[in-house]
């Protein structure tokens, strides 16, 4: 089965047990990042985006009622105390952080693995 195999590869890759049943495919990028942001957030809610990004994903974001919250990228990539910032300041209405941590577009960068760790330590904070 495909995502017993994709959950085999990540858990390698990163070291972490990966569960089959939190994985799924999509008909691309749009649709996966539609589907998140329908399925995690109401309209209202808040999502924090990195700056610049994809040219579509704010217009995909405005579509599902979502309201945008830039921070800056870094060389390194998202800025994660400007977005721990963004976060205690918004109280818990910040329902998703879209970032694209391998060869971000359109900067190219890619995300340190110490803020991959400290992103999921945020994200299991708020």
């Amino acid at each position: 089965d495909f995502l017993q195999a994709l959950a085999k590869f990540l858990g390698e890759q990163y070291g972490q047990p990966c569960d089959p049943g939190t994985l799924m495919t999509t008909g691309g990028t749009s649709m996966g990042m539609d589907l998140c942001a329908r399925a995690h957030s109401q309209p209202g809610d808040y999502i924090v985006c990195e700056g610049p990004t994809y040219f579509l994903a704010h217009t995909m974001f405005r579509n599902a009622g979502l309201n945008l919250l830039d921070v800056p990228i870094c060389e390194d990539g998202m800025d994660i105390d400007a977005l721990e910032k963004v976060c205690e300041d918004k109280g818990g209405k910040v329902k998703l952080v879209y970032t694209i941590p391998i060869h971000q577009n359109p900067t190219g960068a890619t995300m340190s693995n110490a803020k991959r760790q400290r992103l999921v330590q945020l994200a299991k904070k708020y």
